[in-house]
Formats: C-alpha cells, sequence, structure tokens
C-alpha cells in the first residue's frame, strides 16, 4: 500500500535519488533538498512511499496569486512516481 504524507528533511537523500532519475543526475545535491525542505516556506513537497517506508514518489506545489484571480491556486510544479509504481494492472 503506498501512503501520502509532507516531505521532511530526513527524506533528502530518497529525494535527490528520485530526483536524480526525474530531472537527471546530480540535478541537486542532497544537502541543498534538505535546506529547502526546512526553510523554503512557498513550495510543499509530498512523498509516497511503500510498505517499508521506501520513496517511491514526489510531488511538489505552490500555491499562488495572479492578477488573473480574485482567489489564489495550487500550481504542481514537479510529480514524479517509479515506474514500478504507476496505476496499471501489474502494479505491486
Amino acid at each position: 500500500m503506498i501512503k501520502i504524507r509532507l516531505a521532511k528533511s530526513s527524506d533528502a537523500h530518497g529525494l535527490k535519488a528520485l530526483n536524480d532519475l526525474f530531472n537527471g543526475e546530480d540535478s541537486n545535491s542532497a544537502e541543498s533538498i534538505r535546506i529547502s525542505l526546512n526553510e523554503n516556506k512557498q513550495e510543499i513537497v509530498c512523498v509516497a512511499v511503500d510498505d517499508e517506508e521506501m520513496l517511491v514518489g514526489f510531488c511538489c506545489g505552490q500555491i499562488a496569486k495572479s492578477m488573473c484571480y480574485s482567489i489564489h491556486y495550487g500550481d504542481i510544479t514537479e510529480f514524479y512516481i517509479i515506474d514500478e509504481y504507476r496505476q496499471s494492472d501489474t502494479a505491486p
């Protein structure tokens, strides 16, 4: 069963591995990811974890405000799930 939760700074190494798969190897360091998770108040990061608490995906989003709308809206900026955990008839 896959669970979704907010990312925490201890997820930085797992997020780096997933980010390397999604955006290319060494697109960011685990330390930079850890700092961003702790300090970036504009971004919300959620992770998908399996039964063993292994990170299998992530989603990054931000709350935005535009002069075009009278309300704030959510903007998903990044979304990645390891192939084996994507919805299909053969998903674990």
